[in-house]
């Protein structure tokens, strides 16, 4: 199958913006040059294939995600998150600032993979 994707430079990045199977929507709606064409039989390899041609997904990529967003993936309430954290279940948060603290995606996502154990209920 034929993927387009959507590529932009955002922060010295080469970001995956957009992806559709769609060529004629590619080609009008983001404009001819903005995209490429990848190969790929499912989006699991259009992925490895975005990996390979150097470009960073930007709900992926590193960066730090605050107690909403952590909510949101994990599934879990604010008082849950405390309590893990104080317990040792849970990564600790990182202090930014003296009144904002968020934690790194990339921890928050291996905690959930290894709650799952790659089994789905």
């Amino acid at each position: 199958m034929k993927f387009f994707i959507k590529v932009e430079l955002i922060d010295g990045l080469r970001l995956i913006t957009g992806c559709t199977t769609d060529r004629e929507y590619a080609a009008t709606q983001w404009g001819l040059g903005k995209y490429s064409a990848v190969y790929a039989d499912s989006v699991h390899d259009l992925k490895a294939e975005s990996i390979r041609a150097g470009l960073t997904d930007p709900l992926t990529q590193e960066r730090f995600v605050r107690l909403p967003e952590v909510m949101q993936l994990t599934g879990i309430s604010k008082t849950t998150v405390y309590d893990y954290i104080r317990r040792g279940a849970f990564p600790k948060q990182y202090r930014l600032t003296t009144r904002i603290s968020a934690w790194k995606l990339s921890e928050i996502t291996t905690w959930v993979d290894s709650r799952t154990n790659g089994c789905a209920v």
